[in-house]
């Protein structure tokens, strides 16, 4: 198993300095029972309120029975929002793999899974595999 993910003080200070022109963002947070990514995603998470962006927070109780892996957004058309695009964007330079998709949900979703181990598959079935967004260099195989 890899390590943990983190938000080095780089990552953190370019996420609030490029999400702060979209102070006001309505954002929902869920967060996995897992400790890993409940803990990543509490970074993420203060990185998005220092920002000014408005979270509804969600921390799931129970454990996940089939793995998911990255990060996923979901919203309506979250390729037309510039500031959900702004946010993808971070947490892929941050180093994460991002799933986008259009939902019929009225707010935007920001979902933080497990971490994926390097040459695992991350893809979900039933999701459309390029629909992922990718770090340059990662070695996840969709």
């Amino acid at each position: 198993m890899s390590a943990p993910r983190r938000l080095d003080i780089n990552q953190y200070q370019s996420m609030v300095a490029e999400l702060r022109q979209f102070r006001g963002q309505k954002l929902r947070v869920l967060l996995l029972a897992e400790h890993e990514p409940r803990q990543y995603g509490e970074h993420i998470i203060k990185a998005l309120e220092e920002a000014g962006w408005m979270l509804d927070v969600r921390r799931s109780i129970n454990s996940i029975s089939q793995p998911t892996y990255g990060l996923h957004v979901y919203g309506p058309h979250p390729e037309s929002s510039l500031a959900i695009q702004a946010l993808i964007s971070e947490l892929v330079e941050a180093g994460n793999p991002v799933y986008s998709a259009g939902s019929n949900d009225t707010e935007f979703q920001l979902s933080i899974t497990l971490k994926p181990d390097p040459g695992v598959s991350i893809t979900t079935p039933g999701r459309d595999p390029r629909l992922w967004h990718l770090p340059s260099g990662s070695s996840w195989t969709r």
